[in-house]
């Protein structure tokens, strides 16, 4: 049997201040702020003094899910090339945008959604050329018709380049198994990515 010696009163105290700071610990969070904006977004915000940095996601309800059963792979070429050219911008002129204002983006796209990132510094004139470029790449992207060839290229390969893994075989077919005739199952291919042309990419982009 064990026993406890009575605990004094400054043992007491001490044990009392530390319960104390750890529950403040506990509580003590980052402040979130949450509101929608006049678009229907919902915007979620968290301020930090520590770097003078923010950052910005933007996500969209537009993953390998949502592309047409006939083609894989369309929602992460639509994603990709959405800062390949933009407005009257093309992807090297983009790309000099953000090394000259230090900015970055960023993102991608899984099953359920495709994102874009954007990191700047937040001093006022990178910060709004920052935005300013985001919103371009949002709302006016070109696809141009060469990104779109090389993207596939690429994207073919990486494919051919898989199938020749067995750990990406069983991921597969694990995949087409666990959701049978669910977009879940359905993974780009090299004959569904051959077949994207750049009006399935507009189309793709418009409807999510």
């Amino acid at each position: 049997r064990m026993e406890f010696a009575p605990m004094s009163e400054a043992g007491a105290a001490l044990l009392g201040c530390l319960l104390g700071a750890f529950a403040l610990l506990a509580q003590a969070g980052p402040k979130i702020e949450h509101w929608t904006a006049p678009s229907g977004a919902r915007v979620v915000f968290v301020e930090s003094r520590v770097v003078p940095i923010i950052d910005v996601q933007v996500d969209f309800a537009a993953g390998g899910a949502y592309a047409p059963a006939d083609k894989p792979g369309l929602a992460g070429l639509t994603r990709g090339l959405l800062d390949m050219g933009a407005g009257e911008l093309d992807e090297e002129m983009i790309a000099d945008r953000l090394a000259d204002i230090g900015a970055r983006l960023g993102g991608g796209a899984d099953q359920d959604r495709a994102s874009i990132s954007l990191r700047s510094l937040s001093s006022a004139r990178e910060r709004e050329a920052a935005l300013e470029l985001m919103r371009l790449v949002l709302q006016q992207p070109m696809f141009p018709a060469a990104a779109l060839d090389r993207e596939k290229a690429r994207s073919i390969a990486g494919i051919r380049e898989a199938d020749t893994r067995p750990g990406s075989i069983a991921a597969k077919r694990f995949a087409a198994a666990l959701y049978p005739g669910h977009p879940y199952g359905r993974l780009p291919t090299v004959e569904s990515v051959e077949k994207i042309t750049r009006d399935d990419l507009l189309a793709f982009y418009r409807a999510h």
